[in-house]
């Protein structure tokens, strides 16, 4: 009895474990890292942060692109000056930041 209990308790643990450690914040997938691609995640600097209404990025390959929020995003103030995820379109953009909350911004204009 005392083995079952045992053995119990370890499958238990060992489920606790596996599921904590598979479970992750949606990122993107390893190949869609490309740059220059519509509809694809990549890294972006946040440069510049109007409120959570408007911001400046920097892509990858190097283009800074205004963007402005559908809806308010109040997390991307703190992230200014840091990396984060970006799924560019000419018409509609995505922001991500690292705990996986997704924000929804119009593409308004490239920046010379």
């Amino acid at each position: 009895m005392k083995k079952l209990s045992l053995l119990w308790i370890a499958t238990a643990a060992i489920m606790i474990v596996g599921c904590t450690t598979t479970t992750k914040t949606q990122k993107p997938a390893e190949d869609s890292g490309q740059t220059g691609y519509p509809n694809r995640w990549e890294q972006a600097t946040l440069t510049e942060d109007e409120f959570g209404f408007e911001i400046i990025v920097i892509r990858q390959n190097d283009e800074q692109w205004s963007l402005e929020a559908k809806t308010a995003c109040f997390w991307t103030r703190q992230l200014i000056g840091r990396s984060v995820w970006l799924k560019w379109g000419p018409v509609e953009c995505y922001l991500m930041n690292d705990a996986g909350q997704i924000c929804e911004f119009w593409t308004k204009e490239r920046i010379e």
